[in-house]
């Protein structure tokens, strides 16, 4: 519906125009007909800006529909001012010599447009830029008029009849108009976010149409042209026209969609010309002071120098206040963060204590349940190799296999158990590095038969590779062996068919360095920072097909930082893996 009222008020507009003037072009040497016709169809313009206004007003909420509700008021207020106008001319009850009842309603307009406006800006919140934006104004408006009174109004007054109380109402539309130029230039300042942009734009226009129309009447009357039909006529109730189109582009739930931001206009934006313009212009009013000194247009020269000097004096008042204001907003703002931060900082403490002691907790949970699994899995195994030993009789090969098989769970089993106590020790930072001559090639061909049946499950060959002769090193037995078991099985747990290979070697630098490679499914470049980490594998899918803890690499990383050494992997999807360790000799 909306959007058929505004391409209806945007054919009017247009139609509005032409009529107008060409109506005028019609009529030129008949001001009685020009008044007759512009006065009709400025009037239905009216009526058809208030429709627009009434229409926005009723559908806002809140306090953004007083806006809407002061530019009702103040459309009405030019209605009336036409009404009276038209009235007068058509009947000659009321005398018409300007200024008068008309121009009354004309300055109520305004009024309300500048109530509308503060209400807006006071939204905003930027109380004090504001302020000093508009004395900026002042300064210029009042160097303008000083310079403009001395060389281009006065001479043009020297030949007119004018009155003084005339030209003060002159001047004070002209004033009027800048001050609503002010008002729309910061409303458009505030990142659009106080009125859509074609609100806005509308808005300006209509302000400058009303500059424009406040200029052509300025000149009429001084040159004593003015009548109803003139050509600033059709421009004033196009002003009107253009507010109540600014309406229909207003959306009621704009308010609600757009939180206003506390900062106000972007003053930044024209911070240059903000401070320069302004001082600027006052050097140039006391340049052409001192070169009229001793004429007859000194003194309304200097009079404009004293207004400008004391506008720019209020100016640094408010400045001062300003920042007064957010030197106590700044204070506090500090004292309100010092606080929230001691809070947070309480609070952190807390619950820091709470997060150890829950460490605490939970290492000594999984120590305590290690020691007691690792028990009944240990007496298992003896019993099992009692068995086997045909310690209690003799012994079928079925039941022999079977036993097998459960040996083998069991030694899985104490892994696991095995790898829990390992990363608990590492996370509470009770692990110790203990250090003892080794025999390294035995070692590792220990490590082969008791995970030898892992491979033959699978059918891979596990192949073990001495370089040099290594004979007997000093390390941490303890920790190099779990290393060692926890690659080989990694290594067999992901391949299916081929390899897995040991190569032991002492570098050129004096560091033992062992690799397991094998032929299994490889691992994804993007996943090698991944797979050290706790509790990983390549994906849940892969968790679940292959099992296991998620333990076994990152406990072979924190093994390996621990003895100082360290541990490459590469690694080919489809083809193996390739993991690399190299520990300091001692």
């Amino acid at each position: 519906m909306l959007i058929k009222y505004r391409r209806a008020i945007i054919i009017y507009l247009f139609l509005y125009l032409i009529c107008s003037y060409a109506w005028l072009y019609f009529w030129s040497n008949g001001y009685q007909m020009q008044a007759y016709g512009i006065g009709a169809l400025s009037i239905l313009t009216s009526l058809i800006s208030l429709f627009c206004l009434a229409s926005i007003y009723s559908r806002s909420e809140g306090k953004g529909k007083y806006f809407w509700l002061m530019l009702f008021y103040g459309n009405l207020s030019y209605l009336a001012a036409l009404i009276v106008l038209n009235y007068s001319q058509s009947f000659s009850f009321i005398d018409c010599q300007f200024p008068n009842i008309v121009n009354a309603f004309i300055l109520l307009q305004y009024f309300f447009y500048f109530a509308a406006l503060i209400k807006k800006m006071h939204e905003i919140k930027a109380t004090y830029q504001t302020i000093r934006y508009l004395f900026d104004i002042l300064i210029v408006i009042t160097v303008v008029c000083s310079i403009s009174w001395e060389f281009l109004i006065k001479p043009l007054f020297s030949y007119s009849d004018i009155c003084t109380f005339q030209t003060s109402t002159l001047v004070g539309y002209i004033i009027g108009g800048f001050g609503l130029v002010f008002g729309t230039a910061s409303l458009f300042l505030t990142e659009k976010n106080i009125l859509p942009a074609k609100t806005l734009f509308l808005l300006c226009t209509s302000v400058g149409l009303e500059i424009a129309a406040d200029s052509l009447f300025a000149l009429s009357i001084i040159n004593d042209l003015y009548h109803l039909g003139n050509l600033a006529a059709p421009l004033w109730s196009l002003v009107l026209l253009l507010i109540g189109l600014a309406g229909l582009y207003y959306d009621p739930h704009f308010d609600k969609n757009n939180n206003h931001k506390p900062n106000g206009p972007d003053f930044a934006a024209l911070s240059l010309p903000r401070l320069v313009l302004p001082y600027m212009s006052v050097v140039i009013l006391f340049s052409i002071m001192i070169l009229q000194f001793g004429k007859n247009g000194f003194n309304s020269l200097v009079a404009g120098s004293a207004l400008a000097i004391l506008l720019i004096i209020v100016r640094q008042v408010f400045t001062l206040l300003e920042n007064q204001s957010l030197l106590k907003q700044l204070y506090f703002l500090n004292e309100e963060q010092e606080k929230k931060v001691t809070q947070r900082t309480r609070e952190l403490a807390e619950k820091n204590k709470e997060l150890i002691k829950a460490h605490q907790l939970k290492d000594s949970f999984i120590a305590a349940m290690g020691h007691e699994l690792r028990t009944p899995i240990h007496s298992i195994m003896s019993y099992i190799q009692l068995i086997e030993d045909e310690e209690d009789g003799p012994v079928s090969d079925q039941l022999k296999a079977d036993l097998e098989i459960v040996n083998r769970s069991a030694h899985r089993l104490l892994r696991l158990i095995e790898d829990l106590l390992n990363f608990s020790k590492i996370e509470s930072g009770h692990e110790e590095i203990i250090l003892e001559e080794v025999d390294i090639e035995k070692l590792i061909y220990q490590i082969r038969e008791e995970l030898l049946y892992l491979a033959v499950e699978k059918g891979l060959k596990f192949n073990i590779i001495i370089q040099n002769n290594l004979g007997k090193v000093v390390i941490d037995r303890i920790k190099v062996e779990q290393i060692l078991i926890n690659l080989v099985a990694n290594a067999i747990k992901f391949t299916e068919k081929g390899y897995v290979t040991v190569v032991a070697c002492k570098s050129h630098n004096d560091m033992l360095e062992i690799s397991v490679e094998d032929t299994g499914i490889g691992i994804p470049e993007k996943y090698h920072e991944h797979i050290f980490e706790c509790f990983t594998q390549l994906d849940g899918g892969l968790k679940r097909k292959y099992g296991g803890t998620g333990l076994g690499l990152a406990i072979v990383k924190k093994f390996v930082e621990f003895l100082e050494g360290e541990i490459s992997i590469k690694s080919w999807p489809g083809i193996g893996s390739q993991f690399t360790v190299k520990l300091h000799l001692r």
